[in-house]
C-alpha cells in the first residue's frame, strides 16, 4: 500500500487542517495518518466531498472488527466537521455501533469469546484418530458436562473388580457398551453413585484400545496425582486462539447449543444431572448464555 506521503498535498492538507487545530500526541497523529491512508486508498478523492454511504461501504470494507470500524468513521466524521460537511448518515451509523459494543460489553466476559458447539464437536471427532486417551477425556466432558474429576477413571471389566461402590469412578468394558459408573465426583454426596451405559461404537473401539486395569489419564495401575489432575486435563481439551478451555467452558457451550434447539429443556435438566448441578443452578447461572456462540 502507498504511505501517506505519497497521497497529493492536496487531500493530505483535509486531515492535517484537523491534527493541526487539536491538541494530539505524536501516536494519535500517526493513528490518524495511517486510518486517513486506508481509506484514501480506497477512495483516491476527498473524503470531506466524499459521499457518506460510500466511505461507510469503504469502511465495512477495511474491517469487520466493530471498534476498528468505530475508529476508521472517526476519520470522515473529524474532516467533515471540520469543513461542516453533513454527517448525519456516519453520526448515525456510529451511535448505532456504539450501541451494539455497550450490549456486547454487558454480556458475561467469560462467554465472549468462547467457540461454537460445532468446533468443539469436529475437534472431539477427530481426536479419535489422532489420540485415543485424548477422545475420550474429551467426549466425557462434552457430551455428559461432567467435572475434571469425572475423568479420572479407571478401565477394568466386572471380572477383575467385583464391588464397585467405593470411592474411584470406572470404565467398565463390556461386549457391546461401556458402563461409567462415578463414585467420586463434587456433589458425590448429594447425587450418590451414577452410571451411565455408553453404547457409542467410536467410544467403545477407544477404550477397549487402552489397557485393562489402569487409570484413563496415568496410564498405570496408579492414579494421578490431584495436584495435576486439573492441568492434565486442561492440556487435552481444545485451545481457543490463546485460552486453553476448561470443562466449565465446555458445559457453557454445551448449554449455549442446547438453548438454540427447540424442546431442548429436558436435555439440558438431563446434563444438569450427569454433572451433578441442580435446575435452579442452571436456571441462575447458566441459562440466557449467548446464542451468539452458535
Amino acid at each position: 500500500m502507498s504511505k501517506y506521503e505519497d497521497i497529493p498535498i492536496i487531500f493530505r492538507e483535509e486531515l492535517e487542517n484537523v491534527i493541526n487545530a487539536k491538541t494530539l500526541t505524536d501516536a494519535s497523529k500517526l493513528t490518524y495518518r495511517n486510518n486517513f491512508n486506508k481509506i484514501y486508498q480506497k477512495l483516491q478523492s476527498s473524503i470531506k466531498e466524499a459521499d457518506e454511504n460510500q466511505l461507510w461501504l469503504i469502511i465495512q470494507d477495511i474491517t469487520s472488527n466493530l471498534n476498528s470500524k468505530l475508529t476508521y468513521l472517526n476519520i470522515p466524521i473529524l474532516i467533515k466537521n471540520f469543513y461542516k460537511k453533513d454527517v448525519t448518515t456516519l453520526s448515525h451509523i456510529r451511535d448505532v455501533l456504539v450501541m451494539e459494543r455497550e450490549q456486547i460489553q454487558k454480556e458475561p466476559i467469560e462467554m465472549l469469546h468462547l467457540p461454537p458447539y460445532m468446533l468443539i464437536n469436529s475437534y472431539v471427532d477427530d481426536l479419535y484418530l489422532q489420540d485415543k486417551r485424548k477422545f475420550i477425556v474429551n467426549y466425557l466432558i462434552l457430551h455428559y458436562g461432567v467435572r475434571n474429576k469425572d475423568v479420572d477413571v479407571f478401565i477394568t471389566t466386572k471380572d477383575d473388580v467385583k464391588d464397585f461402590d467405593n470411592d474411584l469412578n470406572y470404565l467398565v468394558v463390556k461386549n457391546n457398551e461401556i458402563e461409567w459408573i462415578r463414585n467420586d465426583y463434587k456433589t458425590s454426596r448429594t447425587y450418590g453413585q451414577q452410571k451411565h451405559k455408553i453404547k457409542n461404537q467410536q467410544f467403545i473401539d477407544a477404550v477397549k484400545s487402552l489397557r485393562l486395569n489402569t487409570f484413563l489419564l496415568s496410564s498405570t495401575n496408579k492414579p494421578i496425582a490431584l495436584t495435576s489432575l486439573n492441568n492434565t486435563i486442561s492440556r487435552m481439551l481444545y485451545k481457543n486462539i490463546d485460552k486453553q478451555l476448561t470443562e466449565a467452558d465446555y458445559f457453557k457451550i454445551n448449554i449455549a447449543h442446547l438453548q438454540s434447539k427447540q424442546n431442548s429443556f429436558t436435555k439440558i435438566l438431563a446434563l444438569g444431572q450427569h454433572r451433578g448441578t441442580s435446575p435452579k443452578v442452571i436456571e441462575d447461572y447458566y441459562n440466557g448464555v449467548s446464542k451468539k456462540l452458535d
